[in-house]
């Protein structure tokens, strides 16, 4: 397994990331812990620095199908007023992760956001920088999630944990890649940053995997998206690797 996955130590951005047969929502919790995490240090203009800001990890994984990311996220405190219902849930004001990506498949300038609060809240939308639009609830209902702190709201910032940690599965119609392309195929030229933020926590932040080279927090930056890397095995290779993540 250690083989396979590499150290349980902490990468580099660069990092290629293991592909295995299926992820599930009973499965993809023991991959991604398996993997090794990368680290999110890059704190952007504006966050409070006179205390210590976040400490965030995350990891990914693909089955081709499937998109799994896991963010670890130590802080001094959480927030999660924000509701699924009633239009665009503003979670980013909240304790809030955020995956963006894009790819090849898509058109000059096109992105998608998934920015997820520390209770699973979902905002996830499609377009260019300025111009962009809400995918929909078939989209919000087909991205799973999982939260350590469960789903209650927090209406007002109180103590974390030691650490919380939110884990979803994007499937590709989501990530809008085609039924005939693979998630691992190095031609999609898959592209992410990754992000941390809470603009109404009493200490706020904003984080992200990759630097973003502005002078007030922005992370609508395609400019700063970097190559999402997945490894390629053969079919028994992987179903190999999937019996041992079962032991």
């Amino acid at each position: 397994l250690r083989e396979y996955f590499g150290s349980k130590g902490l990468m580099s951005a660069d990092q290629v990331w293991p592909t295995v047969a299926t992820l599930t929502p009973e499965s993809v919790d023991s991959v991604l812990d398996a993997s090794t995490r990368t680290a999110l240090t890059n704190v952007q203009p504006g966050s409070d620095t006179a205390v210590p800001t976040p400490t965030v990890h995350t990891a990914f994984a693909t089955d081709g199908d499937r998109l799994g990311v896991k963010f670890w996220v130590r802080e001094s405190t959480v927030l999660a007023a924000s509701r699924q219902e009633g239009g665009t849930p503003e979670v980013w004001t909240d304790s809030c992760v955020e995956f963006f990506c894009s790819h090849g498949g898509l058109g000059p300038g096109e992105y998608l956001n998934f920015e997820i609060s520390c209770i699973g809240i979902l905002l996830t939308h499609f377009g260019v920088k300025g111009d962009r639009s809400s995918q929909g609830d078939d989209v919000q209902e087909s991205v799973w999630r999982q939260s350590s702190l469960g789903t209650a709201a927090i209406d007002e910032p109180r103590q974390a944990p030691d650490e919380w940690t939110l884990t979803a599965i994007l499937p590709k119609a989501a990530l809008k890649v085609g039924p005939d392309h693979n998630l691992s195929d190095p031609e999609l030229k898959l592209l992410c940053n990754a992000y941390k933020c809470g603009d109404k926590l009493p200490n706020p932040h904003w984080i992200s995997l990759h630097p973003v080279q502005t002078e007030s927090p922005d992370f609508h930056r395609p400019d700063s998206f970097q190559p999402l890397r997945f490894e390629h095995h053969d079919a028994n290779h992987l179903k190999l690797n999937d019996s041992v993540l079962a032991q």
